[in-house]
């Protein structure tokens, strides 16, 4: 019995290499491509949960506060950057919600006592250090804060935070 030559095989072999090369290659493009996709709704689901929350609480207020309108019964916190390197959507959002969740307090506090002492609500998240938010510590001060009618803007300038060991 005889062992057939290689040389018959071997466009045969080349073509199943381009074939087995090509299914690597649309695979790795395949994932690329998913991946983009699923971070992409990632990101928009988490917006739309964080959206979900805001509108729950505010309906919640609005049934403790529907009568009384000389109160605060909503927060809005808007964070913009003040590093030169950009902060991005997810860490902004949950600086908003840890910032919104430590002004809880104020809802349902006169407008006239805002009015009376700014500085006071100012000084509850002024020069405050948020650990630990997408893997990064942020220093945020205030840069604005506004009362219209029943609703607080405040708007927030974030730092990375870097703490430097003494020695």
């Amino acid at each position: 019995m005889r062992v057939p030559p290689f040389e018959y095989y071997s466009g045969l072999l080349k073509g199943l290499g381009l074939v087995i090369s090509g299914a690597i290659i649309g695979s790795a493009l395949f994932m690329n491509i998913y991946q983009h996709n699923l971070n992409l709704v990632i990101e928009h689901n988490r917006e739309l949960s964080k959206e979900r929350a805001e509108l729950l609480e505010k309906v919640e207020t609005n049934n403790k506060l529907r009568n009384k309108q000389s109160v605060i019964g909503d927060i809005k916190v808007i964070v913009t950057s003040g590093d030169a390197a950009e902060i991005d959507n997810i860490a902004m959002g949950e600086l908003e919600r840890k910032i919104e969740q430590d002004l809880k307090i104020v809802i349902g506090q006169k407008v006239s006592s805002f009015e009376e002492n700014p500085l006071l609500y100012e000084k509850l998240i002024s020069q405050r250090i948020y650990q630990n938010v997408s893997q990064k510590d942020y220093a945020v001060s205030v840069k604005t804060m506004v009362l219209t009618q029943t609703e607080l803007k405040v708007w927030i300038v974030a730092k990375i935070w870097k703490n430097i060991p003494l020695r």
